[in-house]
């Protein structure tokens, strides 16, 4: 129940028009994102006046703990995040393309949420089918019908379709998958 639960946590962030926090400001689309960044680089920067790069000491700040002592985890995630340059700076072209990254793997994992869905909801309505034409089965043979004629011809049927349109339903799901990768 708790994985439900935070499945649904992630998708309503995932999909809100502020997916970084308010703070950060809107990034309901790429655009929008760079726009929030850059104001952001902006910001911080005027606490270091006279400089064109972010000393990677104000996203230090980020990693200590309430106690003030330094999360080292913390800390490497961040330089990984933002690679600042070897003296401890940070551009604001890598400040930018550092969040453009965040924010293109957030709609890919937005999508592949979406293609999951879909997934689950075709299996889902296939499992259905099944499980009404068994019961619908189970009830013949209860009422006393030969069921085996019956099957026969339904599966010959099924069979002919099978031929017929098993090349373009994989056709269709190459191109979908394509479409999903491109």
């Amino acid at each position: 129940m708790n994985i439900l639960l935070l499945q649904r946590q992630a998708m309503s962030l995932v999909s809100d028009t502020y997916p970084f926090t308010q703070s950060f400001g809107p990034a309901p689309t790429r655009a929008m994102c760079v726009a929030s960044a850059d104001h952001i680089f902006d910001l911080l920067l005027s606490k270091t006046p006279n400089s064109e790069k972010l000393p990677f000491e104000t996203f230090v700040e980020l990693a200590q703990g309430k106690n003030g002592e330094l999360n080292k985890d913390k800390v490497k995630a961040l330089v990984r995040l933002f690679r600042p340059d070897r003296k401890g700076f940070l551009t604001k072209l890598d400040f930018i393309t550092s969040v453009d990254s965040v924010y293109r793997e957030l709609r890919l994992f937005r999508a592949n949420l979406s293609n999951s869905q879909q997934i689950d909801e075709s299996f889902h309505g296939l499992v259905n089918i099944l499980h009404y034409f068994i019961v619908i089965l189970i009830v013949l043979v209860i009422m006393g019908f030969n069921n085996w004629e019956s099957l026969l011809s339904i599966t010959t049927f099924f069979f002919s379709f099978s031929f017929m349109f098993g090349p373009a339903s994989s056709k269709y799901f190459e191109v979908s998958n394509g479409d999903v990768k491109g």
